[in-house]
C-alpha cells in the first residue's frame, strides 16, 4: 500500500510537492512541480530494520530540451574493404543550449567505448571508428548503445544494429 500526500504552501503558489510514503508510513519519494524546485526528486532507501540506508536527489539539467536517438539502419561492415569502420549516428530533435556528453559502447569484446560531446545548435552527430580489420571477434551481429553522461536531455532511442561479414 502506498499512501500519497500533496502539500502545498502559499510561499511558492506555483510549486506541489508530492509526498509518498510507504505501508508502514515511512517516506519513499519527494517530487517538486512548478515554481523555483521544478523536476527536483528525491528517493528514500530503507534496510530490512527499517533505517534509512540511501537519499538520491534528482536535479534536472538545465541548457534545454533535446532528445538523442541512435539513427539504426543496420548498418553493415564488409572486412573484405579494410577502410570500413564501425560507426554511431545520432540523430537530435529539440534544442539544447549547453553541451551534452555522450556515453558510447559497441558490443563484442574488445570494442572501443568513450564518449563525445554534442555542442548546443547540432541537429546530428556521426562517430566513425577505423578498426584494425576482423580484430573484434570476426563475423557477427553487434550493437552500439549510448547513454547521458552530462548535460542536458534524454535519449529517445539507444541503440542500433551492426553486422559484420567476411572477417
Amino acid at each position: 500500500m502506498m499512501i500519497l500526500c500533496l502539500v502545498t504552501s502559499s510561499a511558492n503558489a506555483g510549486e506541489t510537492v508530492t509526498y509518498t510514503y510507504d505501508a508502514l508510513g515511512r517516506l519513499v519519494s519527494v517530487s517538486h512541480s512548478g515554481g523555483p524546485n521544478s523536476g527536483v526528486s528525491s528517493g528514500y532507501a530503507y534496510d530490512a530494520a527499517g533505517n534509512r540506508t540511501n537519499v538520491k536527489t534528482t536535479t534536472p539539467s538545465s541548457g534545454g530540451n533535446c532528445t538523442f536517438s541512435v539513427h539504426d539502419e543496420n548498418f553493415g561492415y564488409d572486412w573484405e574493404f579494410p577502410s570500413n569502420g564501425l560507426a554511431i549516428w545520432i540523430d537530435i530533435a529539440g534544442t539544447c543550449t549547453a553541451p551534452t556528453t555522450i556515453n558510447y559502447t559497441f558490443s563484442g569484446p574488445g570494442m572501443p567505448s568513450g564518449n563525445f560531446v554534442i555542442q548546443p545548435g547540432q541537429t546530428s552527430y556521426y562517430y566513425y571508428y577505423l578498426p584494425v580489420p576482423c580484430s573484434y571477434a570476426g563475423s557477427g551481429s553487434f550493437s552500439t548503445s549510448i547513454s547521458i553522461a552530462s548535460g542536458p536531455g534524454s535519449i529517445a532511442d539507444n541503440a542500433g544494429s551492426i553486422h559484420i561479414t567476411d572477417c
